[in-house]
């Protein structure tokens, strides 16, 4: 029986996918860093008054990690983030055992347009200059990105966090509500 050139075509794409296949199964991403510790799979659903907030990026940090690695993850619209433990190059799924605190940042969106207060033209510039010219000071500045942000300023940073999160052996789900 004689192969068209369709049979054809498809038999060099198939050997060519199970060859990538072959290649990929047999570890041609980044190798395991010494150091790197053993990942548990890693769910955290973030909810606001109740609600999913999507967008936020969770940072959690163990004071035992010695190693160099990082714990994060953001949510989708849902609020829900899968946990990435990462160092260097190397990415794993979930999250070491531990008890970590959690820094929670959401991008900030304003409607303010403002220039930087050291150009030449806005330095010096008393509030009624600069909304003369159509700009904001930088109390004014200020003032409407502390409006805008989504979370308390406290969040922002594992030291000032309220928020612990705990990995353990059968925690594979964590909830934080705010």
């Amino acid at each position: 029986m004689k192969s068209t050139r369709y049979e054809t075509v498809f038999s060099v794409i198939c050997a060519a996918v199970l060859t990538f296949g072959l290649v990929a199964a047999n570890g041609c991403g980044p190798k395991k860093p010494a150091g790197m510790p053993k990942t548990k799979p890693l769910t955290i659903t973030v909810l606001k008054d109740g609600a999913p907030l999507a967008d936020c990026t969770i940072l959690l940090v163990d004071s035992s990690n010695t190693g160099g690695w990082t714990v994060s993850g953001t949510t989708g619209a849902d609020g829900k983030a899968a946990i990435q433990t990462i160092m260097g190059a190397y990415i794993a799924k979930g999250a070491p055992d531990g008890i970590y605190k959690a820094a929670l940042t959401v991008p900030v969106t304003t409607e303010i347009e403002s220039k930087p207060l050291n150009d030449s033209e806005l330095r010096g510039k008393t509030p009624a200059e600069l909304a003369e010219m159509g700009r904001k000071s930088k109390d004014e500045v200020a003032a409407a990105y502390d409006a805008a942000r989504v979370l308390p300023v406290e969040y922002d940073l594992p030291s000032t966090s309220p928020v612990t999160v705990e990995v353990g052996p059968s925690i594979h789900e964590a909830t934080i509500e705010i």
